[in-house]
């Protein structure tokens, strides 16, 4: 296939940013697919941009089963595991769960050599939804869980 970019809409009643199952979605295409683009009910856009398609077949062969057949991560599965603590701990850190959702979702896709970069409503200014490990004298800083806290990495 010669596909190198899909676009598709995200309804009201879902998350409006991309799913586990649009991210692995994109293991499905060939090594000249580029971007998964999702145009949501809030108006807000989102792209993800694969870096490295070797990258990520080996996340999706190393984690294989994450995706539920809800389009959301398996809580049963190690990947899905850490996603659903990055998501609690996020909104103990007073993230929405809008914000938690998009976020731990992006920390994931990271991880698998893919980038998630969104524009707000009313803009087309693409910039990327960013999740790193907060640390604190080069010691990831822990909640009571021994869970790691996070904090954005956002790029303008």
């Amino acid at each position: 296939s010669n596909t190198v970019m899909v676009a598709h809409t995200h309804p009201y009643g879902g998350f409006p940013s991309p799913s586990p199952g649009d991210f692995y979605g994109l293991g499905t295409f060939n090594s000249n697919f580029l971007m998964n683009y999702t145009i949501a009910y809030n108006g807000s856009k989102y792209a993800l941009y694969v870096n490295s398609h070797s990258q990520l077949q080996a996340f999706l062969t190393n984690n294989p089963n994450a995706v539920n057949s809800s389009g959301q991560f398996n809580p049963a599965t190690t990947i899905g595991q850490q996603w659903y603590v990055i998501v609690a701990t996020l909104g103990d850190q007073g993230y929405t769960e809008l914000e938690a959702y998009e976020r731990a979702t992006a920390f994931v896709m990271k991880q698998a050599g893919v980038t998630m970069v969104k524009a707000s409503p009313n803009s087309n200014t693409f910039k990327k939804v960013g999740l790193k490990i907060k640390m604190q004298n080069g010691t990831p800083v822990l909640n009571s869980y021994g869970d790691p806290l996070f904090e954005n990495s956002d790029c303008p």
